[in-house]
């Protein structure tokens, strides 16, 4: 049950085809991997909490795609409705290279950062953000035609890699974007009032630019 919150995350990390071999290590069972022309080796060390405040933490070693190696040496990180997950990431480019170890990211230490956390149909509630999330965000999403948004805590290195197009699409199996993820860096700055008002305060120029 404990790999169900890094899903996503390996969804992302998948691949196949050729160019480098790298360890691939996960739930204790060694293989190797053969990665896509343009995949690096990474190791993975994630933490992950559930409203229930239990906690979880993990390592596995897999190819990794370059967009999601460029982390900064920040951890990717995000939290909803009382659900957080975090994975420092480390990576490499010959072949078994991904053998370190790394430290597990933290999810435990409020940073002060407060933002509005919806679930796709009820009251929205106050996330407080953890570890290294910087951003608040307000996703939208499609399921079976509907349309839902979801909103709460991010780092901005994961932010700047849910707009991508193509980390989108890897991830329409779990969520169907309908645009990118907004983030902001302020308390509570992620309402959906709050970015309708930002549009709308673009709306006097642009119609200055078409008249």
């Amino acid at each position: 049950m404990k790999m169900i919150a890094c899903l996503p995350l390996l969804w992302l990390l998948s691949g196949s085809a050729e160019a480098l071999q790298c360890l691939s290590v996960m739930d204790n069972y060694t293989s190797v991997q053969n990665c896509a022309a343009n995949q690096l080796c990474a190791t993975v060390a994630y933490s992950a909490r559930s409203p229930s405040m239990n906690k979880s933490s993990g390592l596995f070693r897999t190819c990794s795609p370059p967009y999601f190696c460029n982390t900064g040496h920040q951890p990717w990180s995000y939290s909803y409705l009382s659900w957080s997950m975090a994975a420092s990431v480390q990576c490499c480019n010959t072949d078994y290279c991904n053998s370190q170890d790394l430290p597990y990211p933290n999810i435990d230490t409020k940073n002060g950062l407060q933002c509005f956390t919806c679930p796709p149909d009820g009251a929205c509630e106050s996330e407080q953000c953890v570890g290294g999330q910087d951003r608040c965000f307000i996703a939208y999403f499609n399921v079976l035609g509907r349309d839902y948004n979801v909103s709460g805590c991010v780092s901005s290195n994961a932010c700047e890699a849910l707009s991508q197009e193509k980390v989108q699409s890897a991830l329409a199996v779990y969520m169907n974007f309908t645009s990118a993820p907004r983030c902001c860096e302020s308390s509570f700055c992620n309402s959906a009032w709050t970015f309708k008002v930002s549009v709308l305060a673009l709306l006097p120029g642009l119609i200055d630019l078409v008249l």
